[in-house]
């Protein structure tokens, strides 16, 4: 059996401690030399409430994000003017969109953006900005992160395949990068398959 002395184990304390105290500087350091509009995207990748609880027009020198009426097919979008640049990459218009499917009893809610760039252009930009476990995969011709919700937390799922084909009975929450129907990319954050509780919608969506 090994004795460990006090002065050795204050030692591995301090150590440790100073470890972790570099590793935050690191952290901090890393997200100070983002530019305002990457961090913004960033946040915004979360899919969660942060993004809404930014300081819009501090952040990148726009008005607060917000659509006229988000509930319009007409009038879910807003253009940005300048748009966002990020590492080359044009953010054009934010979109923000909650539309309800009555023959299923559900609302689906997606916000994100649109850019004027190609998939290919705008993907590596995205996961650039997220940590090794919350990259985004292959899904067809997308690319995607998903969350199931599931006992009162989210699980991601690794295999996307597993959904398909399966009856919705779980809340998802998906980040997707696709090609938009119009030109460009869509970079947009979703809640959709089965309806979410109340108030974990309230959580990551405050500004409903």
């Amino acid at each position: 059996m090994s004795i460990r002395s006090p002065v050795i184990a204050s030692i591995a304390r301090q150590s440790i401690a100073t470890l972790l105290l570099c590793s935050l500087f690191a952290l901090s350091q890393a997200h100070a030399a983002l530019s305002p509009q990457e961090q913004l995207l960033q946040t915004f990748l979360h899919c969660d409430a942060q993004f809404f609880k930014l300081p819009h027009h501090k952040a990148a020198g726009q008005p607060r994000l917000q659509v006229p009426d988000r509930r319009n097919e007409e009038t879910q979008s807003l253009l940005l003017a300048p748009p966002y640049r990020v590492q080359g990459v044009n953010f054009i218009e934010f979109i923000d969109e909650v539309t309800r499917f009555d023959s299923r009893e559900q609302t689906a809610y997606y916000w994100g953006f649109n850019t004027d760039a190609a998939l290919d252009q705008v993907l590596p930009v995205v996961q650039s900005l997220l940590p090794k476990p919350r990259k985004l995969t292959a899904d067809g011709h997308t690319w995607a992160r998903i969350d199931v919700f599931e006992h009162g937390t989210w699980h991601n799922v690794a295999n996307h395949a597993r959904l398909k084909g399966q009856p919705a009975t779980r809340p998802e929450r998906a980040l997707i990068v696709e090609t938009h129907e119009g030109g460009g990319t869509r970079v947009v954050c979703g809640l959709q398959a089965a309806p979410l509780p109340a108030n974990e919608l309230k959580k990551l969506r405050p500004d409903l």
